[in-house]
């Protein structure tokens, strides 16, 4: 059984002044009905020529329709195809954006999101992604509390954060770029398309 999203796109933060400006940022540029992108997660710093420098945060925001979904899961697994850089570390976190994404969702729509570090305040929905394929499918296991937000809620909705600047608000050394990039489901075809694969808990009605 699988799941394709009714939304899918990135919010972007962006300025020449400091990381907090960025990573605190009340809004940023939304970016939907894109076919693909080398950097849907991203911190970076990099500097300018002259002097300066430029900072950079991106989050990638999923919606997906479970209104049909009553059953207990017992595995549900997150596929991106990825493409171009994997640097950037990540994890998945409950969100409540809107549909379509709007630009103040940037960290106001992340469950427990407030300045400074947010390790202890957001709500997980995998384990922390250190590892990625730029040529094939990416395979994201989800935990329970994602499997049970999949059956008790109607609209399924999550953030793809950074999970080692971002996440933590540590400023990224100059001249540091942290990207990971994937396809978006309004990518031609369906070949590359994210999707979550899952299954139902299978019960036990024998009757003795």
């Amino acid at each position: 059984l699988y799941l394709i999203p009714t939304r899918d796109g990135e919010i972007r933060a962006y300025n020449t002044t400091n990381w907090a400006t960025s990573r605190d940022a009340s809004s940023g540029t939304v970016r939907i009905n894109d076919t693909l992108s080398g950097s849907a997660i991203s911190a970076y710093q990099l500097s300018g020529r002259g002097g300066g420098g430029s900072w950079q945060v991106k989050r990638a925001f999923f919606n997906f329709d479970t209104s049909g979904i009553s059953d207990t899961l017992s595995s549900a697994t997150l596929k991106l195809y990825g493409r171009s850089s994997g640097s950037a570390d990540f994890f998945v976190l409950a969100s409540t954006q809107h549909q379509p994404l709007a630009g103040g969702d940037f960290g106001s729509r992340i469950n427990g999101w407030t300045t400074g570090d947010n390790t202890s305040n957001v709500t997980y929905y995998s384990d922390e992604i250190t590892s990625w394929s730029t040529s094939g499918y990416n395979d994201i296991t989800l935990n329970a509390t994602a499997l049970a937000a999949i059956k008790n809620d109607n609209d399924f909705t999550f953030c793809l954060v950074e999970a080692d600047y971002d996440l933590t608000d540590t400023e990224p050394s100059s001249g540091t770029s942290y990207n990971t990039g994937f396809f978006w489901s309004d990518n031609t075809g369906t070949s590359k398309d994210p999707y979550i694969d899952y299954s139902a808990a299978v019960t036990d009605n024998a009757v003795f």
